[in-house]
């Protein structure tokens, strides 16, 4: 995982694939802690639902998503941790924050990028859309929401490494937003 956080970069195009939909960033600059959660309940790869995307896979696959969901999770805790603002944090109840990374869409990347080049790097990461949401524990108001389009991650030789390249350039993009 260390090695994937090295080297994770911006989304395609170097431009960022985050903006602000409704909220005040300063929530970000607060400090403060949140829970961080990944939400697949909506996501879709191409038009099938997630679940059915992996049961059609087979259970390694599956197996895989949750093994590596939970090193996502963790991602972000370490990458916060370095942050002078917000710090997120897994399984801790009594938070003022719940960081809710919802995944509408992802589009798989490709393993053939990272087996021929680093010059092709970028081509075969997973992309994805969707929303993160900030949301305030005692009142269940969501006082950040930022869209996310298009955020693509670093290729990798399986669809678990993208899944979690992916996640790490997120992350990184969320505290560069932090900065502003």
């Amino acid at each position: 995982m260390l090695c994937l956080l090295g080297i994770a970069g911006a989304s395609a195009k170097g431009k960022s694939a985050l903006s602000v939909k409704s909220g005040d960033l300063s929530v970000l600059r607060e400090n403060a802690t949140a829970i961080v959660e990944i939400d697949y309940s909506e996501t879709k790869i191409g038009d099938m639902p997630l679940a059915e995307y992996l049961k059609e896979e087979g259970g390694r696959l599956e197996k895989d998503w949750q093994t590596v969901n939970e090193s996502n999770i963790a991602t972000y805790e370490y990458i916060f941790r370095r942050n002078k603002g917000m710090k997120v944090v897994k399984y801790v109840t009594d938070v003022p924050y719940r960081m809710i990374v919802r995944v509408n869409s992802i589009t798989k990347g490709s393993g053939f990028a990272a087996l021929t080049n680093a010059v092709l790097w970028k081509s075969g990461g997973m992309a994805m859309n969707g929303t993160v949401e900030i949301v305030d524990v005692a009142t269940g108001e969501v006082v950040l929401a930022i869209d996310v389009d298009g955020l693509k991650g670093d290729s990798g030789v399986n669809m678990p490494s993208r899944l979690m390249s992916m996640h790490v350039v997120l992350a990184k993009q969320i505290r560069k937003l932090a900065k502003r």
